[in-house]
């Protein structure tokens, strides 16, 4: 079949044409992630490229042989349906080894017409190579190290053990790290990874651990060797008769073996005499940021704006941070909020972040400065001190003087601009009408509750009278479990009063987490930041100078009576506010 054009559908053709080479070609979304990094030399990593759309050409990565080896590579694609919209994903995994130690550019590859960006990752020389030969074992070696080799005191340590397999094992274990004597806060930094590694020229398969350790005073630290334990699972060889249980039976399990790292020492400086900062605070990066909720050369007086204070330090836990103290001058009200820690990983280990936000309220219309916040920190990278410096604020306010009871953190009033005669009028009608409403109301709700009342009580002669026996079994239940979980709470409640009475902060603050994880079983505590948020008065503020005793270069001799005796005052209060939601608790049986 031909088709031909008439002279008259000639525009319309081109004007199609011009409409197709217009319309733009949507670029491929390109992701880039690599499972681990740093990577050691003779080490495997995986290198992943995600595109939402198939690219016009396949991809060329030419480019990556310049800095790696490509070992394997492997394309997947999927859909999915999702509220009636498709979405597509093509993914291309990358086997990679680099060539050389040092920071490795991962150049851009092409995709078509689509180019990534470019990354780098780290390449490191692997420690010495040494399996564990106990029983005549060679295939499970163990390695441990740890970065910086020499810290200063509080100054992160990363401390990566590595498993390295090339058989099958179950029923393994591997122990966390432990210091001999020294005190030390220890975590995990994220999940395990796995990955495949050379070592004397076989492959073996890796599962590396990373933890963050801050050492809390200066010396030398010594791990205790790592505690592995598991057994070796081996294929039997087939017999060369016919056995028709050889499939069950083909696997033998050898004896429990257990194997141990080499031990592991760091030297622990103490702090430069040349740093003049109240709090020591060793981080590769520390950084102070003011953020207002409107802008603060438009404030108005009696109406609130709020000042969100950030510190982020790289290499610090948000327990290390202080919260930073503003100075506001006279005709400014301020109202404090619980400052929010939160930590994150990073590939340097643990990023700590402290957020405080303040509610300003003008009450007298001016300009006004906030002088600069200034903070102290030694820069592990330069060896030197730093001051994280958030500039002095200025600050213009407009409007009509108001009291301070007027000056609450909450929105005024807009100005009337009747004549006070009317205005004071109707103020007076208002007065009136809400009286009468206000008593309308309380009749209104006092027939609503008189009426369930009754009706309760109608169904309450209604009901079966229920068995003493399973009743009095329901109690005893009930009863058993309450006295277990009592019983719980006191044994960790009577640890940290013990503690804190014999003035130990370090044994007082575990003891604390670990009551804090009873009491509060619906909230993760995993630090006395975190802790103190969920406690409230004198307690909440003992548990924070607990959590900067234990930071401070020089705290001195710390006292516990105060926590001591305000967790036991909170049992009491949490005690008789229990009593009186038992005594509102509806009965076992149904109405």
């Amino acid at each position: 079949m031909v088709i031909k054009l008439h002279r008259n559908n000639y525009p319309i053709v081109t004007a199609l044409l011009v409409l197709l080479l217009a319309m733009p070609l949507q670029a491929a979304e390109i992701k880039a992630t690599v499972d681990h990094d740093p990577v050691g030399l003779n080490e495997t990593f995986t290198l992943t490229y995600e595109l939402d759309q198939s690219p016009d050409a396949p991809p060329d990565f030419s480019p990556l042989h310049g800095n790696f080896d490509l070992i394997n590579q492997g394309q997947s694609s999927s859909t999915s349906w999702v509220n009636g919209k498709v979405t597509s994903s093509i993914k291309w995994k990358l086997v990679l080894r680099p060539l050389r130690a040092g920071k490795l550019k991962i150049p851009p590859v092409q995709f078509g017409s689509d180019t990534s960006s470019t990354m780098e990752i780290t390449a490191i020389e692997t420690a010495k190579f040494r399996p564990q030969r106990d029983n005549g074992s060679d295939h499970i070696a163990i390695e441990v190290e740890a970065s910086p080799e020499s810290a200063y005191v509080q100054q992160q340590i990363i401390y990566t053990m590595r498993l390295l397999i090339n058989t099958n094992i179950s029923n393994s274990t591997l122990s966390a790290p432990q210091l001999k004597g020294a005190k030390a806060n220890i975590q995990q930094i994220g999940k395990d990874t796995q990955y495949t590694a050379q070592r004397n020229g076989s492959n073996w398969q890796v599962i590396e651990r990373r933890y963050a350790v801050t050492p809390l005073s200066s010396g030398v630290i010594d791990f205790e060797p790592v505690h592995f334990e598991g057994q070796l699972v081996q294929q039997q060889q087939r017999p060369q008769q016919y056995d028709p249980f050889f499939t069950m039976l083909n696997t033998m399990r050898s004896p429990v073996k257990h194997l141990f790292s080499d031990p592991l020492s760091v030297e622990i400086k103490p702090r430069p005499d040349d740093f003049s900062g109240k709090l020591w605070l060793p981080a590769s990066m520390l950084k102070i940021q003011g953020q207002w909720s409107i802008p603060h050369d438009e404030l108005k007086t009696g109406e609130p704006a709020t000042l969100t204070i950030t510190i982020e330090a790289d290499g610090l836990s948000a327990e290390q941070l202080s919260t930073p103290e503003v100075v506001f001058p006279a005709g400014l009200k301020s109202y404090n909020d619980q400052p929010e820690r939160t930590d994150s990983t990073t590939k340097s280990g643990i990023m700590g972040e402290l957020v405080k936000k303040i509610a300003v309220v003008p009450t007298k219309s001016g300009s006004y400065s906030i002088p600069a916040i200034e903070i102290p920190w030694w820069n592990i990278n330069t060896d030197k001190m730093e001051i994280a410096r958030l500039d002095a604020i200025d600050i213009k306010a407009s409007g009509a003087d108001v009291t301070t009871a007027d000056s609450q953190p909450q929105n005024s009033t807009p100005q009337s601009d009747e004549p006070a005669s009317v205005t004071q009028t109707e103020s007076t009608v208002a007065t009136q009408t809400d009286q009468w409403w206000k008593i309308a109301a309380l009749m209104f709700a006092l027939l609503w509750i008189l009426s369930i009342a009754a009706l309760l009580w109608y169904f309450k002669l209604r009901k079966p009278r229920p068995h003493k026996r399973a009743d009095g079994n329901i109690s005893k239940n009930l009863g058993n479990s309450l006295e277990v979980v009592t019983k719980f709470g006191k044994q960790r409640r009577r640890k940290v009063v013990q503690a804190a009475r014999s003035n130990d902060p370090q044994a007082t603050r575990n003891a604390l987490l670990k009551w804090g994880e009873s009491v509060f079983p619906g909230v993760q505590i995993h630090s006395l930041s975190s802790l103190a948020q969920q406690l409230d008065g004198e307690l909440a503020s003992e548990v924070e100078k607990l959590n900067l005793t234990l930071y401070s270069i020089d705290p001195g001799e710390w006292s516990g009576a105060l926590l001591a005796e305000g967790v036991l005052k909170w049992r009491e209060s949490k005690n008789q506010d229990q009593d009186k939601q038992q005594e509102k608790l509806p009965p076992l049986n149904k109405l």
